[in-house]
């Protein structure tokens, strides 16, 4: 039985674990989850794929696991991919896991949140976006963006380290969500892209 996965590509945790699998051509399945529908809150979902009712999740032969992070820790330790996006080393190994630690709080709630609040809930609602919510959450926005820019890429060339690795996935696929903040991230997505390309992993 080979490796399923249950994605949406609204998700940016879902984008980032396909890319993942993906980019070191690990076999799976891949299965949309309806989420405009409710299908990721139906019983025989929350039972059998994610309690909670969220993508992503995968089930490995019948090891099943929600949780992207955790996902990713696992999959990059199963399938013996090249070491930089995960590595051995503890101390590479714990400046990957400090951006992934950081960006839940520090990006990806205030990233995604941004986008929720301007396209997602006037989708779904028909309602227009509440205002000051929108400028709110894009203040955070503008914050998280910074201090990816110039403290974790100031650091080092890469988000967890001199290498590409996990962290510049999710990175990656959080700074891209909300399209009406490209004007900010364009930059910071060069940085990292023109990173990918000099070493040649693009």
């Amino acid at each position: 039985m080979t490796l399923k996965i249950y994605v949406n590509f609204l998700s940016q945790p879902a984008r980032a674990l396909a890319i993942f699998l993906r980019q070191n051509k690990i076999p799976h399945t891949t299965k949309i989850v309806d989420l405009m529908s409710g299908e990721h809150m139906t019983k025989e979902y929350i039972q059998n794929v994610h309690q909670f009712g969220k993508v992503p999740a995968i089930d490995d032969d019948g090891f099943k696991m929600i949780e992207s992070i955790a996902i990713l820790r696992y999959l990059a330790r199963k399938y013996n991919v090249p070491d930089h996006w995960y590595p051995k080393d503890l101390q590479k190994q714990a400046r990957v896991d400090e951006f992934l630690e950081w960006q839940h709080i520090g990006a990806r709630a205030p990233l995604a949140m941004y986008f929720r609040t301007l396209f997602l809930v006037p989708m779904v609602t028909g309602k227009p976006a509440d205002e000051a919510k929108v400028l709110s959450w894009k203040k955070k926005m503008e914050t998280a963006l910074d201090e990816i820019e110039n403290v974790w890429l100031k650091r080092s060339q890469y988000l967890g380290g001199d290498q590409i690795s996990i962290a510049d996935i999710i990175g990656l696929c959080e700074i891209d969500q909300p399209s009406e903040s490209l004007v900010y991230t364009l930059n910071i997505f060069w940085k990292l892209i023109l990173s990918l390309c000099r070493n040649g992993k693009i």
